[in-house]
């Protein structure tokens, strides 16, 4: 409190100075600075743009105004701003990265990717720099891409807890499980409340049989903020291998609300669907994770057991075949392969037998359970 007390004194001194001298373009940058630090991002707008009255092409000016509307979160006006002045000073590493920020909060992945790989092939190893392309590189489901510039940073990962709880997130969904305990570990040492940290290590408690810790965990985080798409989604895990079909819906639904790009959701929407033989609303939920990604083995296999289920064997074995040729250690697949079986030797048999897998699940049969939120958090190769 006596920091920002100090901080309005400063600028109501710079104030009155900047009163007597408007066209000071440095004496009004340090009064937008100031007024940055204790967020009144208003007063630094107004600050900018009277002194853009003045000189409307000052570079420090126009770099200040796009600070203070990305502060007021106006990403849209920050863009176009800092794209004239990126494509005046293409070489301002501090203007990119602005504007890749801007470019990833409005939900433009690739563009943001693309400016931070300039940024980072040039050396710049700052912590937002790496935080922001690890997770562009995830949101776009380049996975190895996302992981190898963890790699590359270890030390910064271990010094920054939100870095770390990004890479957390980019090893689970990569299936490098005891990286990302290293990195949510490292990360909830130094901030016990990063959510993404949080996320990681509740989902990673769910694959060794500990739920009730998972969940507690993911209601923690949804405490904090409720718009977490993962952790309804791990809730939602919960309450299926519980066969609370009702309550995995609904956090289905929530989660979906949050993450509707996210393949493995609909997968965990389509087996809930599935297991109390709704087949309709379970295709239509597999139908939506293959629009997304076409090259997710889980989709082809889960289909496959859905046309088995119906009799439906020609199309049945075609799908098997896509889903074994893009990952031969398809967990849906082998289902599929009993489906098939079942359904030429006993037609009762193969609703039973999808009934049966969520039995072992609920069950306490930790490798299914760990296979089963390996599907539901991983995004496949991109299309």
């Amino acid at each position: 409190m006596d920091t920002q007390i100090a901080t309005e004194d400063r600028i109501a001194r710079l104030r009155k100075m900047l009163s007597v001298d408007s066209s000071n373009v440095r004496l009004r940058g340090e009064c937008i600075d100031a007024a940055l630090q204790v967020r009144d991002y208003d007063g630094a707008l107004t600050l900018s743009e009277e002194g853009l009255s003045l000189a409307p092409t000052n570079e420090l000016l126009l770099f200040a105004k796009s600070n203070a509307l990305i502060g007021a979160g106006r990403y849209g006006d920050a863009t176009e701003l800092l794209a004239l002045l990126h494509a005046q000073l293409p070489e301002n590493t501090g203007i990119s990265q602005n504007l890749a920020l801007c470019h990833y909060c409005l939900g433009g992945f690739a563009a943001a990717r693309n400016l931070l790989e300039e940024i980072y092939a040039g050396g710049e190893r700052a912590t937002g720099v790496v935080r922001l392309l690890v997770s562009s590189c995830h949101h776009l489901g380049l996975m190895e891409r996302a992981t190898a510039v963890a790699d590359e940073n270890k030390e910064l990962v271990r010094a920054d807890s939100a870095l770390a709880g990004v890479c957390a997130l980019a090893y689970l969904d990569e299936s490098r499980s005891r990286d990302a305990a290293r990195c949510a570990v490292s990360a909830l040492r130094s901030n016990p409340r990063c959510i993404d940290a949080l996320v990681v290590d509740a989902t990673l408690k769910m694959a060794t049989g500990d739920v009730d810790r998972a969940k507690a965990e993911f209601e923690s985080v949804l405490a904090m903020n409720s718009k977490v798409g993962r952790a309804w989604i791990g809730l939602a895990s919960i309450a299926l291998l519980m066969r609370d079909i009702p309550e995995a819906k609904a956090a289905l639904g929530r989660g979906l609300e949050y993450m509707p790009e996210h393949v493995g959701s609909w997968h965990l929407l389509g087996w809930t669907h599935l297991v109390v033989g709704e087949t309709a609303a379970a295709e239509r939920a597999f139908e939506q994770a293959m629009e997304l990604n076409r090259n997710f083995a889980e989709t082809h296999g889960a289909l496959a057991s859905l046309a088995a289920l119906r009799g439906e064997l020609n199309r049945a074995r075609e799908m098997l075949k896509i889903a074994n040729r893009l990952d031969p250690a398809c967990l849906s697949a082998r289902l599929a392969e009993s489906l098939i079986a079942a359904r030429l030797g006993n037609p009762e048999r193969s609703q039973q037998l999808v009934s049966e897998a969520l039995d072992n699940l609920a069950g306490g049969d930790r490798q299914a359970f760990a296979l089963l939120l390996n599907i539901a958090t991983r995004k496949g190769k991109p299309n």
